[in-house]
């Protein structure tokens, strides 16, 4: 064999060890991602889980309503222990009457001496309103608790301008019946007297200055 077919069998044979080697690196490489799978290519991502909606707000507490209940009038006292009726206001004193005024209705024992008033029994303090006006008077208006109202009385119902049960003023208009057995339910007492000038009824002159009480305690009335 000749140099120059020496030198092409070694060339030759560099060249096929070269491919075997390359051949053999590309078996020990690991292999590729695999390939998507179609039906998926295409496909959106899962999604996410639904938000919890947000829990109610707690109901409102009612709000606690109170009722003010309505008074109920006093029960009417014992026809047997009482006497009642009317107010009446003629119309020639209408004028000298206003809605709101003090009325006081009070009971006195008969007096022997018509000269005298009798001793006062009870009280009572209304206020004028539409006439005629309903009144009823008995024990639980005296002036001494638990004293018996029984027998015969004489009924005087005033119009109080001034609010001081001790004195009567010029203008003051009122009424009175003598002689009212208590038991009796239809007794009229008719406002047609007028007061022709101040007076007091504790044994002195008017005067301005009211006095402070009430009809149904604290200081003695006197002779209202």
């Amino acid at each position: 064999m000749t140099t120059q077919s020496r030198a092409w069998a070694l060339l030759l044979t560099l060249l096929v060890g070269a491919q075997a080697c390359s051949k053999a690196g590309d078996a020990g490489k690991p292999g590729g991602l695999p390939p998507l799978d179609p039906t998926q290519a295409g496909s959106a991502p899962p999604a996410a889980p639904p938000a919890a909606s947000p829990a109610p707000p707690p109901s409102a507490r009612p709000v606690p309503t109170f009722e003010l209940a309505n008074p109920e009038p006093p029960p009417k006292p014992d026809p047997a222990t009482s006497i009642a009726g009317r107010i009446l206001l003629p119309t020639t004193n209408r004028g000298s009457v206003g809605r709101g005024d003090t009325i006081y209705l009070v009971a006195r024992r008969v007096s022997d001496n018509p000269q005298v008033p009798g001793s006062l029994v009870a009280v009572q303090k209304i206020a004028a309103d539409a006439f005629p006006l309903e009144f009823a008077i008995s024990g639980r208006d005296t002036m001494v608790p638990g004293a018996p109202f029984a027998g015969e009385m004489t009924l005087t119902a005033r119009v109080d301008k001034d609010g001081d049960p001790m004195t009567r003023r010029k203008g003051d208009v009122l009424g009175v019946v003598k002689k009212v057995q208590v038991g009796n339910q239809d007794v009229t007492i008719n406002l047609d007297t007028v007061q022709p000038q101040d007076e007091s009824l504790g044994g002195g002159p008017a005067t301005a200055n009211p006095h402070e009480g009430n009809p149904h305690g604290g200081k003695p009335l006197g002779h209202p």
